[in-house]
């Protein structure tokens, strides 16, 4: 009977780690940012987010997860601990270059498993030759389905929304 109870338990526990590893691999995180209305987040659906809001003078940078939220102002000095400095006693001698982790290679591939949803940019250089001459370079940039304009009002703007999962993630690293 004891046995039963125990495996039943183990059975319900792996399940939940299951679930929570499937969570953890394919809830996307969105990368959205819109200069219009001011929108700059970085979000991990339902689970973490984090935004920056106010004007100019006076940003927040914004977190929220469940059962926890924050605000901070990043422009106001924080208290800073003095800690007793400690002699160093590593011995240099003998050590190997270590190789970096991260290579392009592999940083392109991660790059590239982002889906863009939505990539517009409005642009207005404040220079009417240079945005002449800027008008047939963003026409070919907008067949790669990107919206690029040039408007010669001094209007700029720009609307990006991107979303990735960690599964994408990792395939990327691992496959360059």
């Amino acid at each position: 009977m004891i046995l039963k109870i125990g495996l039943i338990v183990l059975l319900v526990v792996l399940i939940l780690l299951v679930f929570v590893l499937l969570v953890v691999l394919f809830v996307p995180f969105i990368l959205q940012i819109n200069t219009e209305d001011g929108t700059y987040r970085l979000e991990w659906k339902g689970i973490v987010s984090c935004w920056i809001s106010g004007p100019l003078e006076n940003l927040r940078l914004n977190l929220k997860a469940p059962f926890y939220r924050k605000s901070i102002d990043p422009f106001t000095p924080r208290k800073q601990i003095e800690e007793p400095k400690t002699k160093s006693t590593t011995d240099t001698k003998g050590k190997k270059s270590e190789k970096s982790w991260m290579t392009r290679h592999k940083l392109t591939g991660m790059l590239k498993s982002f889906r863009v949803r939505t990539c517009a940019v409005n642009i207005d250089t404040g220079d009417y030759v240079q945005n002449a001459l800027l008008v047939p370079v963003f026409q070919l940039i907008n067949r790669t389905g990107a919206t690029f304009t040039i408007n010669f009002q001094g209007d700029s703007s720009i609307e990006f929304y991107a979303s990735n999962t960690v599964w994408r993630l990792g395939r990327a690293y691992i496959m360059n």
